[in-house]
């Protein structure tokens, strides 16, 4: 990777390989998430059909791994970012059938709303992997 990095000149001192992004996060970390969601929560009383695209108890249920994982990125990124000019992510993909909107843009406020982090840059491509430098 350093190798790879210092063909575009990017200075790198060091490259750190994170293993830990599966485990659970704080429980700090949970309730920030929740107060981002609860805004958007279906809860017993109303309909869904009265409110469309709101977050249901089976949708978290389905994506708590996922949720999980974003969380715990913020963590890793407040962990080792805190000295970067600027952090690069790539921009999680949801499947449009599997994550609502709310559900979607709440992971997207949890990983880039700090204003404690540098400046966070999501970037998507096309899925295929490209890689070009004039020697």
């Amino acid at each position: 990777m350093a190798n790879m990095l210092s063909k575009f000149r990017i200075d790198c001192h060091s490259v750190e390989i994170i293993p830990d992004i599966g485990k659970k996060p704080t429980d700090v970390s949970l309730e920030a998430f929740e107060a981002i969601v609860n805004p958007w929560m279906l809860h017993k009383d109303q309909d869904e059909k009265d409110f469309p695209g709101y977050i249901t108890n089976e949708e978290r249920k389905n994506l708590k791994e996922k949720t999980y994982r974003n969380i715990r990125l913020r963590e890793l990124l407040f962990k080792h970012s805190m000295d970067a000019r600027l952090i690069f992510l790539t921009l999680p993909m949801p499947r449009k059938e599997a994550c609502s909107a709310y559900m979607y843009m709440s992971w997207l406020e949890t990983l880039c709303n700090a204003k404690e982090l540098p400046p966070i840059v999501l970037m998507r491509g096309n899925q295929t992997s490209v890689l070009t430098y004039y020697s």
